[in-house]
């Protein structure tokens, strides 16, 4: 289960970083945080606020994925009968 949901976490994670370094490259002058949303005017200072979010949600994606993926691969390769062949 961890080995499958690896792949799928690391293009999110990717494909979040990569928007969100993009959205934040075009609003570089305005960066805006959460609690300013309703105080947008315009519909492009939406992007002042995605992109920030983006790039935190896909880094927090990217860092532990890799550890679930080496934490299945311990998993799979666990002896029969040890206590990790179970887990």
């Amino acid at each position: 289960m961890l080995e499958a949901t690896t792949y799928p976490g690391l293009l999110t994670g990717a494909v979040f970083l990569v928007t969100g370094l993009f959205f934040w490259a075009c609003s570089l002058g305005d960066i805006l945080r959460w609690r300013d949303f309703f105080t947008t005017t315009h519909p492009n200072d939406v992007v002042s606020v995605v992109g920030p979010s983006l790039v935190r949600t896909g880094v927090f994606l990217l860092v532990p994925v890799p550890f679930a993926f080496g934490l299945g691969r311990l998993v799979t390769s666990a002896e029969y009968g040890s206590w990790l062949w179970g887990a």
